[in-house]
């Protein structure tokens, strides 16, 4: 079978994506590929597709067996190709006549990124349960022999906590070098949200620094992976010796221990494999690249990112956020520059408790998904006014939290699930009927107040909830139920609302994964938003990882925010205010106007190519900064800080321009110009004089 042809016939739906199937092919005995880098239409990148060992490239255990045993029972029956989203889609099922165990593997492929999506569905076909199904994993890779590759180097990051220290341990940066045999684990933590303390995201280099694999998982619950370098038959750490040198790759969802009954289902996450080829600069901007194409697109004639503002931000509290004050706020924002304006304390209260920020916007009223009358008489008028200012109408929601004493809890208590001694509880997004009346709340909020854009926060660990109302024997199922139930939430109320921006926050930045990232335009990277050098610290590892116009953190300081340092913390991903801006000074909010005009700017090329103009700063008194670059255009822009360093001054080498070309550096608050030469920039750098705390933005361009 030639896998480079695909025809397409009758449409389905998997996860949310359009799948189209094709004729049915000959099938033949067995698979027309060995390993699964064999099915790209492309040749692979790098060294380790060489030496990739053969198999399917996930395994599983059930019944006892270790996963090894449960995959070579597997036999054979057919293949199929198919297109998902515009993209090849090979289709192989697999079945253990003995237990009527069918493994339906996709595989859809990415040519343009050298790199292939898949996952695995396993249906219960048989006349009796399979028992203790477990051992997931979607990764089950083996690289092998090593010695082709070289000692290989791990790069991962941190999660999306909120931390009081410097450096922080959300996003950061780290590195792991894996000379000899031992084991490195990845996880998400045990709150049930799959970033709460690793990202799922991994750089892999080869030994030399000239290649790499990057990878992700697409879970957004608990998952764990584990990088395994084995050199046998004997521990020798270096040198060419020992013939069976290997690293591997394995894990996936956890946390899954059930009977698969006759007739049930149950997926495999899918995860990404992608191979490139060069420095661990075009490692990181392979994988952002590709995660540009998979994220949804902004809808047509939407800033990409945009300028949004809020009044519900920890400064403003529940009394003051009504029609009028919020009216004199959105003309301030409105002034300054701001597109999205959306307000996060806006609905009802039924406790009759007094509407303070604790007792409402984190209280009894999540659950019950309408306008605060008192405080907002006409919602869809103030929508309208919002309009009227040029801005676009955005509101806050945390649709998987309900109080007992809210109207879904109220109306439909079989949904809830509840801890002991707490009346908040999880909406059960496992049943397909909460789905259904989340997906009709959104409908209904977006009809009835104008809404453009939802904040789709999610403030709850939802690990115990899951635990304690699952039976022993179905440990995983309410996970994997309840994730893909939201998953189809955010899907179809796109789907309904084209025009829609979702955003994904969860406490922050604790449930950012691939899944999160094919289904919302762009995501909170923490809840760490008070400090300016927390900030870019986050942004300087999140766009080690992430392209930079898909993350966001917020302006939310409480005080005179028109300084150089605060705002352009925030240039590194999508500009969030969370300020009294309407009682600024005139002088404040024109200096903010200002940023903001500088940051419209350049936020296209925060999409593009990254380059960290030094390494992630382990303390205040090191300079950080980065540059951004459009290898199509040969444009960028340039910003750096000085926070407490004794060193003035700093010579920084940019990555971007090319030799024997002249790029013109504009400092777009100035307009002073220089004409430079790409090798100079490259070669001799850019030299900078900062005063403590402070910053320095250039752009460039072709002469």
């Amino acid at each position: 079978m030639d896998r480079r042809t695909f025809v397409r016939l009758a449409g389905t739906t998997i996860a949310g994506t359009v799948v189209t199937a094709v004729e049915t092919v000959a099938k033949p005995k067995t698979p027309s590929f060995s390993r699964v880098s064999e099915l790209l239409p492309v040749s692979p990148k790098g060294k380790f597709p060489s030496v990739l060992s053969p198999g399917f490239g996930l395994s599983f255990s059930h019944s006892g067996l270790k996963n090894e045993e449960v995959m070579s029972r597997l036999q054979f029956v057919k293949e199929e190709t198919l297109q998902e989203d515009g993209h090849a889609m090979l289709r192989v099922t697999l079945a253990d006549p003995a237990t009527g165990l069918h493994v339906i593997i996709e595989y859809t492929l990415y040519p343009e990124h050298f790199a292939i999506v898949y996952g695995a569905r396993l249906v219960n076909r048989g006349r009796t349960n399979i028992e203790h199904l477990t051992s997931l994993h979607s990764y089950d890779l083996r690289f092998q022999p090593l010695q082709t590759v070289g000692d290989p180097l791990l790069h991962t990051c941190g999660g999306g906590g909120a931390f009081e220290i410097f450096p922080p341990p959300a996003w950061q940066l780290k590195q792991v070098r894996q000379f000899g045999p031992g084991r490195v684990t990845l996880e998400s933590g045990i709150s049930g949200r799959s970033s709460n303390d690793q990202l799922p995201f991994f750089l892999l280099e080869a030994g030399d620094g000239k290649s790499g694999v990057f990878g992700a998982i697409e879970w957004s619950a608990f998952w764990q992976l584990t990088f395994w370098r084995r050199d046998e038959p004997q521990p020798i750490h270096y040198g060419h010796l020992g013939p069976n040198k290997s690293f591997s790759i394995s894990g996936g969802m956890t946390n899954v221990d059930l009977t698969l009954k006759t007739g049930e289902s149950f997926q495999l996450p899918r995860v990404l494999l992608g191979f490139y080829d060069g420095s661990l600069d075009q490692g990181c901007n392979a994988l952002r690249r590709f995660l540009s194409d998979w994220a949804p697109p902004y809808p047509a004639g939407v800033p990409n990112p945009h300028v949004q503002a809020t009044p519900g931000g920890y400064l403003i509290d529940t009394e003051p956020t009504n029609d009028a004050e919020c009216r004199r706020h959105a003309d301030a924002n409105a002034e300054i520059g701001v597109e999205y304006y959306c307000i996060e304390n806006w609905f009802q209260s039924l406790s009759g408790r007094p509407q303070t920020r604790s007792g409402g916007a984190t209280g009894a009223s999540r659950g019950s998904w309408f306008a605060d009358l008192q405080r907002f008489p006409d919602l869809r008028g103030f929508s309208d006014y919002v309009h009227s200012k040029g801005m676009r109408f955005g509101l806050w929601t945390d649709m998987e939290v309900a109080h007992s004493e809210s109207i879904v809890a109220r109306e439909h208590p079989e949904w809830i699930l509840y801890l002991p001694g707490n009346p908040s509880g999880l909406l059960n997004l496992a049943i397909t009927a909460a789905q259904d009346w989340a997906i009709a709340t959104y409908d209904r909020m977006i009809k009835d107040y104008g809404v453009e854009y939802i904040f789709y926060d999610n403030n709850i660990n939802p690990a115990k909830y899951w635990e304690i109302n699952e039976a022993v024997s179905a440990r995983g199922r309410l996970q994997h139920d309840h994730v893909r139930g939201w998953w189809r939430v955010w899907e179809e109320t796109r789907r309904q609302h084209p025009s829609l921006v979702f955003e994904n926050c969860s406490s922050g930045g604790r449930r950012l994964d691939l899944g999160t990232f094919k289904r919302a335009h762009f995501h909170v990277l923490s809840d760490q938003f008070r400090y300016p050098d927390a900030i870019r610290y986050q942004f300087s590892g999140a766009n080690f990882f992430l392209p930079g116009d898909r993350i966001k953190s917020l302006i939310c300081f409480g005080q005179r925010v028109s300084g150089d340092y605060i705002f352009h913390s925030n240039f590194g991903g999508l500009v969030s205010i969370t300020e009294d801006v309407h009682q600024w000074t005139p002088e404040d909010r024109a200096k903010a106007k200002r940023h903001i005009e500088v940051y419209k700017s350049v936020r296209h090329l925060l999409g593009k190519d990254f380059y960290p103009l030094f390494p992630q700063p382990e303390a205040l008194e090191a300079w950080d900064g980065w540059e951004f670059h459009d290898p199509k255009t040969g444009e960028g822009f340039v910003l750096a800080f000085r926070a407490r360093s004794l060193q003035e001054s700093a010579r920084v080498h940019l990555r971007g321009p090319r030799s024997g070309k002249k790029y013109v550096l504009i400092d777009p608050y100035t307009d002073q110009r220089e004409t430079v030469e790409g090798q100079r920039l490259l070669n001799d750098g850019l030299a900078l004089r900062l005063p403590l705390n402070g910053t320095k933005l250039w752009t460039y361009s072709p002469a």
